[in-house]
């Protein structure tokens, strides 16, 4: 790893630092500041950070500059509008799954109508884990002896999940009754019950964890962080994360570096001997900042992804893999796409494995050296409108705060896999609230005529 250009890295961190604060001053306080500063600082270390290595070419300082100062811009533009809480008359009008409290106080305590959606939807969501111990191959015995996380041959047994059409099916399925697994988590925290609610994420993620007999280290940290969230989380009021849970997650983050190393090591089957603390944070450093070293590869490759193709593709989501196969075929898969050709081989081969090209190289393989910043407002525009949609949904801040967190992973994997998640678990749970609020109206005005 090459050595810091103390200039370089100040100029980063003075435009950084004043748009920062410029713009979140302008947005109020609660989910909105989540969601901003969840988006914001992870672009820092995964796209500007790096540039500021001698190793890496000082051409795209420019270019980060831009791209983040734009994103904060767009982002604070969309969310600095002031909440304007509706009286209880208006929510519980424009509430469809959730009504308020009898007794209720505050327009913020709620309780859910209709509990046995979620509860049917919760158990469904949980089957669609399950059954990946079922097919391909029974492994049930896996729920109490887990095998070790190993990320050899992990492409090719997510190439064996995505050919059986089951198991597509499930997958499509987990992500359909998400939102109603986070409105179940929302009740239990609502009644006071965190044993069950944290009995029921550890399950979740034990079954993630299975289905591949893979969890990421990022990963691990995104699960540990929504845990401490929710565990923290007052639903009586707007969440805001205040500077004592900032303090607690960064020194949980630095603490926990050594042993993400480790697991870093023991994931391809090697172990890690004589590295001091010191060493540990240089290493893992070198593995998660320098993603700016790819940034000449992606200009090359800009050619090669069409910003309509991924257009297109955005629209076709909520379209099923397994009825619309020939999505894959609109040459949208980004960090495929760089992969193979930072790499040289095909996916799939025994050679390949993911490379990312963090956001502003995604922004550039999409738009080009030029318009690469039309990227950083279509995503700030799509993520404060994300935040506000959710806002008009009680029931659904739970979720809420898992796709802020989730806003970390874009930063450096890029939009596809954060936007397919939105669109495809909402998309259903909207269409669904909408037919069964229809289909009230209808049997009462049959009935009660």
């Amino acid at each position: 790893m090459g050595n810091l250009e103390i200039s370089v890295l100040i100029i980063i961190l003075m435009c950084n630092v004043l748009v920062f604060f410029l713009c979140i001053s302008q947005i109020p306080k609660g989910m909105r500041r989540v969601y901003f500063v969840f988006s914001t600082v992870p672009i820092f270390f995964y796209s500007g950070l790096g540039i500021a290595f001698d190793t890496i070419e000082n051409d795209y300082l420019g270019k980060y500059i831009v791209f983040s100062s734009v994103f904060m811009i767009t982002l604070s533009f969309v969310l600095r509008k002031h909440i304007t809480l509706m009286n209880e008359k208006k929510i519980s009008e424009n509430l469809k799954f959730v009504t308020l409290h009898e007794s209720s106080l505050s327009i913020h305590e709620y309780e859910i109508k209709n509990k046995w959606i979620f509860n049917i939807g919760t158990f469904i969501f949980f089957m669609t884990l399950f059954i990946f111990l079922i097919i391909p191959e029974i492994r049930v015995n896996q729920l109490w002896s887990p095998p070790t996380s190993l990320v050899k041959d992990i492409v090719g047994r997510r190439e064996a999940i995505k050919s059986n059409t089951i198991l597509n099916i499930a997958l499509m399925l987990n992500t359909v009754f998400l939102p109603f697994f986070m409105v179940k988590l929302w009740d239990l925290k609502q009644n006071k019950r965190k044993v069950s609610m944290l009995a029921l994420v550890g399950l979740w993620v034990y079954l993630e964890f299975l289905q591949e007999a893979y969890l990421g280290r990022y990963e691990m940290i995104l699960y540990s962080m929504f845990v401490f969230l929710i565990l923290t989380l007052n639903t009586k009021e707007r969440f805001d994360i205040s500077k004592k849970q900032i303090s607690l997650i960064l020194t949980a983050i630095v603490i926990s570096v050594p042993y993400l190393l480790t697991y870093q090591y023991s994931r391809i089957g090697m172990s890690m001997t004589n590295f001091s603390f010191a060493d540990a944070i240089v290493e893992l450093m070198t593995i998660e900042v320098l993603f700016p070293k790819y940034y000449p590869e992606t200009s090359y490759l800009s050619s090669a992804i069409s910003p309509i193709s991924y257009l297109l593709w955005i629209l076709l989501l909520p379209i099923p893999s397994f009825i619309f196969p020939d999505k894959s075929q609109l040459g949208v898969l980004i960090n495929q796409q760089f992969s193979t050709f930072i790499l040289g081989v095909d996916y799939g081969s025994d050679d390949y494995y993911g490379l990312l090209p963090s956001i502003l190289g995604e922004g550039i393989l999409i738009y080009g050296d030029y318009f690469y910043w039309i990227h950083a407002v279509f995503l700030a525009t799509f993520i404060g409108f994300l935040c506000k949609v959710m806002e008009r949904k009680p029931e659904l801040i739970i979720l809420s705060l898992f796709f802020a967190i989730k806003t970390i992973t874009i930063a450096r994997g890029g939009t596809q896999g954060y936007i397919g998640l939105v669109v495809n678990s909402l998309f259903i749970y909207f269409l669904m609230e909408f037919l069964i609020i229809n289909w009230r109206k209808s049997v009462k005005g049959k009935f009660f005529v």
